[in-house]
């Protein structure tokens, strides 16, 4: 069906695995473990923010020096 071609192209472009791996101290005994998860950073500009270009940036250091 449509919703899991959905689910799946969702996988597919935020989905990963973490993996956990313990050793005991005593034993030396190696435990691995995978999860699942997706992820969907987004970064939050404070109100007002104007982006500017590097060459901008530039431009203003060079003035104060």
């Amino acid at each position: 069906p449509e919703e899991d071609t959905l689910a799946l192209f969702v996988d597919m472009l935020f989905g990963a695995k973490l993996a956990s791996i313990l050793v005991c101290q005593a034993g030396k005994h190696v435990s691995h473990t995978y999860e699942d998860f997706n992820d969907l950073s987004l970064s939050c500009k404070a109100e007002g923010y104007a982006r500017e270009r590097k060459r901008d940036k530039l431009t203003q250091l060079a003035k104060k020096l």
